[in-house]
């Protein structure tokens, strides 16, 4: 695979993961009605209603569009950082695996298991392959 190649299929899967991770801004001023009933659609039972559960899918929900944002940026030049890039990588595999425990272990459903932590397993090991493709 070219050099070029690499680049393209990074920047979109950057631009992809960054969209997917801003759109979290909804669930930052969502009622907690919504997210209650769309916690018993997808088969959660009730989601509680409490100061840590309103903060915690609050302020993830926040720090996923923080994320966005940062993978957005670094997208804009890959070969700049191409060093952080494969650092950023490495530790996304860490916290894939630890991703993978926290679900295995919270009893989530075996199809949010493999959205979530197979989806970071799958975009961490392909950003691992494809960086070290990129010309300096």
């Amino acid at each position: 695979m070219t050099s070029d190649r690499a680049h393209f299929i990074l920047l979109w899967m950057f631009r992809f993961m960054a969209v997917m991770s801003i759109s979290a801004v909804g669930a930052v001023v969502m009622p907690h009605g919504w997210m209650n009933s769309i916690h018993q659609a997808i088969g959660l039972g009730e989601m509680p209603e409490s100061p840590v559960v309103s903060y915690l899918s609050r302020s993830l929900s926040a720090f996923y569009m923080f994320f966005g944002g940062l993978v957005l940026y670094v997208s804009r030049d890959i070969p700049r950082y191409r060093e952080f890039i494969s650092f950023w990588a490495k530790c996304g595999l860490v916290f894939a695996t630890i991703t993978l425990v926290i679900d295995l272990t919270a009893g989530l459903p075996w199809w949010w298991i493999i959205s979530e932590a197979g989806f970071l397993f799958g975009f961490f090991v392909t950003v691992i392959v494809l960086i070290r493709k990129i010309a300096v």
